[in-house]
């Protein structure tokens, strides 16, 4: 009679090893997009609320008081004056203004951290360190930080014409166009606007499609009509003309 002698097979086979990787393989290619995906909208709702936070400071700076300001330029009739007295040049101005001004003082506000340009740069936390009413300028540490991640509008109307459909602030980079560049900080693919009224939307392009986001023509025969231009929606051409810093993300 004879006895076989039973063996435990131990580990896999080269057949079992290749049917797990394919699965993983599998799962990884239906996982890994959808992650991405709700991780690029989870920061873009963060910029959006940074923005809005901003466009709304700007609403209680500009009402707020006895009588109605804008934060002007050195150009601008009775302009002449610091950052200290509501005179903005750049963004780093504009930001210390309205931390000054409404203690706006986060600094992580005014930048989209997953911008490729700031280089995994460490933001600082404020904007100015110490007591605001007396402070005279941002922090070194603020203002060596960039590239800001807004466009703002300098110089403003505190009552324009359709404050729904003025751009006060939105990504830097966009163009006349419509359009924004490979640069800015969602690589082209599109970016926010906050409008005077307070309210931000998100827009791959400024568009006169039906429902698309758009703005509308400051001034002229056609005032008020849609436009693509952020150029035509604030006063660009009459008296004190309004200036755009950041527009290109360089801190101007």
């Amino acid at each position: 009679m004879t006895i076989r002698k039973l063996t435990t097979r131990k580990g896999f086979t080269l057949i079992e090893l290749l049917t797990v990787i394919t699965i993983i393989g599998i799962l990884a290619a239906i996982l890994i997009p959808t992650i991405s995906g709700v991780i690029t909208v989870a920061r873009k709702s963060a910029a959006q609320a940074n923005a809005r936070s901003i466009a709304q400071t700007y609403q209680s700076y500009s009402t707020g008081g006895s009588n109605p300001r804008t934060i002007q330029t050195p150009g601008m009739a009775h302009g002449s004056g610091t950052a200290a007295n509501g005179v903005a040049t750049n963004i780093d101005d504009v930001a210390f203004i309205l931390a000054k001004s409404n203690n706006l003082n986060d600094a992580s506000l005014w930048f989209i951290k997953t911008d490729k340009a700031l280089g995994g740069i460490s933001v600082p936390r404020s904007i100015i360190t110490g007591d605001p009413s007396i402070a005279t300028a941002p922090d070194n540490a603020f203002v060596a930080t960039r590239p800001k991640s807004w466009a703002f509008v300098v110089g403003i109307s505190t009552s324009p014409p359709q404050a729904s459909m003025m751009p006060l602030l939105w990504t830097y980079g966009l163009g006349e166009n419509g359009m924004w560049a490979k640069e800015s900080p969602w690589d082209g693919s599109g970016g926010h606007v906050a409008y005077l009224d307070g309210h931000v939307e998100w827009a791959e392009k400024i568009s006169l499609d039906n429902g698309g986001v758009s703005f509308a023509k400051y001034s002229g025969s056609d005032q008020g009509k849609p436009t693509i231009s952020y150029i035509d929606a604030i006063n660009s051409q009459g008296a004190n003309p309004c200036k755009v810093v950041n527009k290109d993300g360089k801190n101007d």
